[in-house]
């Protein structure tokens, strides 16, 4: 596990608890909004990860963490990491939301650098997501973040300007 506590150049992260499930759920309001074109997925709310973790069938609660992002002080976002999933040498990201004022700020890609580099200090080998796309935009973030490896891909057979694909990336340490 990584230190409950990790500061980047402009960002602290800290494990959440319970105190911070009041501004936890504003933000995770904000992104069930923002994720509202995928019905399709469900996020799940910081107070179940907290309660007893989100995890995928046959994967234990104690490997599943959600970091607060701070800047300044005040929480701008969270991301959630499962440890060794799908595979020991594996951490999986299945949420990842910085709040609309603080986007396009560069906030994310200091935030995944960071936890990238800290991930292979602990003999991690692999980085994954999976993830909701509506623009090229958004590939491009998780490119540039240099998550490069596509796992899969999910697209509806028929393609509208209200589609979206689904996408799992990897990022090899």
């Amino acid at each position: 596990m990584l230190n409950t506590t990790i500061s980047t150049e402009h960002l602290q992260l800290s494990l959440a608890t319970s105190e911070d499930l009041m501004v936890l759920k504003k933000i995770y309001a904000e992104a069930t909004l923002c994720y509202s074109f995928d019905s399709g997925y469900e996020i799940t709310s910081p107070e179940v990860i907290l309660r007893k973790g989100a995890l995928p069938s046959n994967h234990i609660a104690n490997s599943s963490y959600i970091y607060c992002i701070y800047l300044k002080g005040h929480m701008i976002g969270y991301i959630e990491v499962y440890l060794g999933f799908p595979t020991s040498d594996n951490i999986y990201i299945p949420f990842f939301y910085i709040t609309d004022t603080y986007k396009n700020k560069a906030y994310g890609e200091d935030v995944l650098a960071y936890l990238i580099e800290a991930f292979g200090k602990q003999n991690y080998k692999t980085v994954s997501v999976y993830t909701a796309l509506k623009t090229w935009k958004d590939l491009a973030f998780w490119q540039s973040c240099g998550f490069d490896t596509i796992l899969s891909v999910e697209i509806d057979s028929i393609t509208t300007e209200h589609n979206y694909v689904h996408v799992e990336l990897q990022y090899i340490i």
